[in-house]
This record gives C-alpha cells, sequence and structure tokens, in this order.
C-alpha cells in the first residue's frame, strides 16, 4: 500500500499568521506615510532653498546701494568741505 502525505487544507489560517499579516500591513502603511512625509519635506526644503537664494540676492544687492549711497555721500561732504575750506581761505 502507498502512503498518502496528503493534509488536510484549513482555509482558517492560524494566528501566529495574522499577526504576522496584521504586522506587515501596518508597516507597509507606515512605510508609505513615511514616504508621503519625506516627499513634503523634501518640497519644503527645495521651496526653502529657493527663498534663501533670493533673499541672498536681495541682501546682496541692498548692501551693494548702502556702499554706494555712503560712497556718493562722502564725496558730497567732501566736495562741500573743499568748497567750504576754499571760501574759509578767501
Amino acid at each position: 500500500m502507498i502512503k498518502s502525505n496528503n493534509k488536510e487544507v484549513n482555509p482558517k489560517p492560524c494566528s501566529s499568521c495574522e499577526k504576522t499579516e496584521h504586522l506587515f500591513d501596518n508597516l507597509f502603511y507606515n512605510s508609505q506615510n513615511l514616504e508621503q512625509t519625506r516627499e513634503k519635506l523634501r518640497n519644503v526644503n527645495l521651496e526653502l532653498k529657493w527663498e534663501k537664494e533670493e533673499l541672498e540676492k536681495i541682501n546682496r544687492e541692498l548692501l551693494k546701494n548702502i556702499q554706494n549711497f555712503q560712497s556718493k555721500e562722502v564725496l558730497q561732504i567732501k566736495n562741500e568741505s573743499q568748497e567750504e575750506n576754499t571760501i574759509l581761505k578767501k
């Protein structure tokens, strides 16, 4: 006689399988949430970098304008003092 190794298939999964499946589902769900959060943060980071670059450009322009203004003001004061000096010498 031939021995049969047929085992009866139980349609209900074992409790450890259910727990594992539940844990896997939670892990998958959490990984999807983390990926979405990462993508949002990446976009915010890119926007902040762009904004920083723009603000640095504006800052450089403002500093340049201040220096130009100060230079003009110094020249004007120098010219006025030379004129005043000339007047006083007379």
